[in-house]
């Protein structure tokens, strides 16, 4: 989850570095326009024709034709979204997950014994002492 908090951030702040006249909305050529500047260096690899799965994002963004004149324009919060689900998440992160995961349920599976066992104990220990009293 952080890390699509991350992604959202990152996608934002680059939304907005673009986006010179705060209209909220941009194209693709001005999303290329500021890739060319220095605050948009980190758009040059969404923009490689060899990233596949960049490219999945930007047929969304354009309607999946890319034949539109001029380029439809999206807004922030579709860039977020689409940048979101193109961008590739570590391969270390499905890992810590699984590992997250089992550590959850290996707590809880304890819980449940130590519950169990402590209700036994209890049923066991409340004869005898029910014995003990008389």
């Amino acid at each position: 989850i952080r890390q699509h908090e991350a992604l959202r951030i990152q996608a934002g702040t680059l939304f907005d570095g673009a986006d010179e006249q705060r209209s909220g909305s941009l194209s693709r050529l001005e999303m290329e326009a500021f890739a060319q500047t220095a605050g948009g260096a980190d758009v040059q690899d969404l923009l490689n024709p060899t990233n596949p799965g960049w490219n999945g994002m930007w047929s969304a963004l354009e309607g999946g034709d890319g034949d539109a004149t001029p380029p439809p324009k999206f807004t922030r919060a579709t860039w977020v979204e689409a940048y979101v689900s193109a961008a590739p998440l570590p391969d270390d992160l499905t890992l810590d997950h699984v590992v997250a995961w089992l550590v959850v349920n290996s707590m809880r599976s304890e819980q449940m014994q130590w519950s169990m066992l402590c209700l036994s104990l209890i049923h066991i220990s409340e004869p005898t002492r029910l014995l003990s009293i008389s």
